[in-house]
């Protein structure tokens, strides 16, 4: 999102879909969701910063749609090893003493098993009717 729109506050708006679908850990994909976002700034290609950057370049040869054409893959190429390397950070809870320690002092409650949602029930209503 941010890409296409130039600015990563876009960002902000996938942050609780993000911790929703990621309930027990959802630090993991947020750090990598906050960090690609910023990251998508240095290759969009309305964003001030590649604006900026390629008026730099400009005098050196190096046009809009070349900095473009190295920026944005590099940009997609960097996220992958972003996720990976803060998938592997992160202690699970269960081999983290710390939190045990909070956990057995009664600081903070153990996440409780996600119960299944149930769908409200579906009215008929007749064709052409809301």
């Amino acid at each position: 999102m941010t890409l296409p729109a130039g600015t990563g506050h876009t960002a902000f708006s996938t942050l609780p879909v993000i911790a929703e679908v990621a309930k027990e850990r959802p630090s993991r994909p947020l750090s990598v969701a906050v960090v690609a976002s910023q990251m998508a700034i240095t290759a969009s290609p309305i964003s001030a910063a590649v604006v900026f950057f390629a008026s730099i370049l400009e005098p050196h040869g190096i046009g809009y749609l070349q900095l473009l054409a190295v920026v944005i893959p590099s940009t997609f190429l960097a996220v992958f090893p972003t996720a990976f390397v803060a998938n592997r950070l992160a202690v699970d809870p269960d081999k983290d003493p710390t939190y045990r320690e909070r956990l057995e002092k009664g600081l903070i409650k153990a996440p409780e098993a996600r119960a299944a949602k149930e769908a409200p029930p579906r009215r008929n209503a007749p064709c052409g009717s809301f």
